[in-house]
């Protein structure tokens, strides 16, 4: 937002989605978010996973509360430019909506480039865990370089139930 003289913002409802708009002391009013040019200054540009388990179309809804032990995850991501980089990042046992959204829950990865994977278009990447476990796990690629985009794709991730074991 960088040369703007704001003397006001405000929004409207749009379905799901709040339009935001400011106006200047000129008198215009403007939307804001409005396309993706990123004007030379990088546009954080994230997506997350979060996997608990449940799937209400086969009747599992307790799985959250069992705990898994996290093996990996395949993600298959189309970049829309010639180079793309991106971080990983994961959190476990997260709740609700306000602690996905919150950044310092997670923990960074390795960057990765991905259009050093393989395939052609879609790219794909395997990527293990080692020791993870949680209830919930929250998958976070996060990228802000300027004039990069992607698509994501419906990706996998590899887990198994952990049984506990009483000692007598």
């Amino acid at each position: 937002m960088n040369g703007l003289d704001i003397a006001c913002f405000g929004g409207v409802e749009n379905g799901q989605v709040m339009d935001i708009y400011f106006g200047d002391e000129s008198g215009f009013v403007y939307q804001l978010d409005t396309g993706d040019s990123d004007d030379g200054d990088p546009i954080e540009r994230y997506f997350v996973n979060v996997f608990s388990g449940n799937n209400p179309e086969q009747g599992v809804t307790g799985a959250h509360e069992y705990r898994k032990q996290f093996q990996g995850f395949d993600t298959y991501i189309r970049p829309t430019e010639d180079n793309l980089s991106m971080i990983p990042y994961y959190a476990t046992d997260l709740m609700d909506d306000l602690q996905v959204r919150t950044s310092g829950n997670y923990t960074a990865l390795s960057e990765e480039t991905v259009n050093g994977w393989t395939g052609d278009g879609t790219k794909h990447k395997k990527n293990r865990f080692f020791g993870l476990s949680g209830k919930t796990l929250a998958l976070k690629w996060e990228h802000n370089t300027v004039a990069q985009n992607f698509v994501f794709q419906p990706s996998l991730l590899r887990y198994d139930y952990r049984s506990k074991i009483d000692i007598v």
